[in-house]
């Protein structure tokens, strides 16, 4: 005959078991805002594929046309430095002209800081594997990984329709993983009702400590995983293409043909661009003098006044 547990015993299991029943709760509420902020971004980049390629289709030959320009103006800017054989000062002041146009948006930015040469490119950064996830936490996401794969390998099982079920399961499993993703795994998890579920041993406190501390650790996954999401979805929001997007949407809303108001912009801009090639290409053959490109009193106020005699907008997609 067994002696009965004591009160203490009994209390040490009552409260792992609110522990892990609290934990559970926290994990449910983190895989659901996961999934909300996941949902905005797949739908956000959903929209983007829709709208972006109708525009570049309707842009393209205008744009290509300002790439073209564009392009002219910085080869003119480097046969001025090449060939006008200008003196120290003045060919710092050309380039003051030259790289405040760039900045301004008024041509392509062309110059090198030191952050875009310590960024990695954009595709660069989207092969690197387990980009969101820390390294601390690749055990605990391969460990959920091994677990499932235990359960739902197509080997498990001998018949037919089993193994294509298992195989489809897996080939979510080495999806989330790959991408390392706990919520995603966790998920799969709870949708198949394996893994995970059994039966809890009263007296195995060792057990219900072993499962606190593992809810603990993919609760802090899954926080650092949201961060994550909210990050991306902060950038996302902030791309030239999440910009035209926006402009896209907010001109339907005032009743424009998004495309014809854009197509507007492009010509406009392209006239502008034309107007800087030819003021540009009239010093470089030195059908203007340097004191007329540069204003010797004042050229920051000068190459101001010009570019706003330009452009009413430094912006490509303002506001109607």
């Amino acid at each position: 005959m067994q002696p009965p547990s004591s009160p203490s015993s009994s209390l040490s299991v009552n409260q792992l078991q609110e522990q892990i029943h609290t934990l559970n709760r926290d994990r449910l509420k983190l895989l659901k805002k996961i999934e909300k902020q996941q949902q905005k971004i797949d739908d956000f980049e959903q929209e983007q594929e829709q709208i972006l390629p109708k525009v570049a289709q309707n842009l393209e030959p205008i744009s290509t046309e300002i790439d073209r320009v564009d392009q002219q103006i910085h080869d003119l800017f480097e046969d001025i430095f090449r060939t006008r054989g200008l003196s120290r000062k003045k060919t710092q002041k050309v380039l003051f002209i030259y790289e405040s146009i760039q900045k301004m948006g008024w041509i392509s930015n062309r110059l090198r800081t030191e952050e875009s040469i310590d960024e990695p490119m954009q595709d660069d950064r989207e092969n690197i594997p387990w980009q969101n996830v820390k390294h601390q936490d690749l055990n605990q996401v391969r460990q959920k990984f091994l677990q499932l794969a235990s359960v739902f390998h197509p080997d498990k099982v001998s018949h037919h329709q089993d193994r294509d079920y298992y195989t489809e399961v897996m080939k979510e499993v080495n999806q989330a993983y790959q991408a390392g993703d706990l919520a995603q795994l966790i998920q799969i998890e709870a949708q198949y009702h394996h893994g995970e579920i059994r039966a809890i041993d009263q007296d195995d406190n060792l057990d219900l400590n072993q499962q606190v501390n593992r809810l603990k650790q993919e609760n802090q996954i899954l926080k650092r995983q949201y961060q994550a999401l909210k990050e991306d979805w902060k950038v996302q929001r902030h791309t030239p293409e999440a910009k035209v997007v926006k402009t896209y949407h907010s001109l339907r809303e005032k009743g424009i043909n998004p495309i014809t108001h854009m197509k507007q912009k492009s010509n406009s801009r392209l006239e502008k661009l034309e107007d800087i090639r030819y003021f540009v290409k009239q010093f470089r053959d030195r059908k203007i003098s340097t004191q007329e490109f540069l204003n010797e009193r004042n050229p920051s106020k000068e190459i101001a006044k010009f570019v706003k005699g330009l452009f009413s907008s430094s912006s490509f997609f303002s506001k109607h």
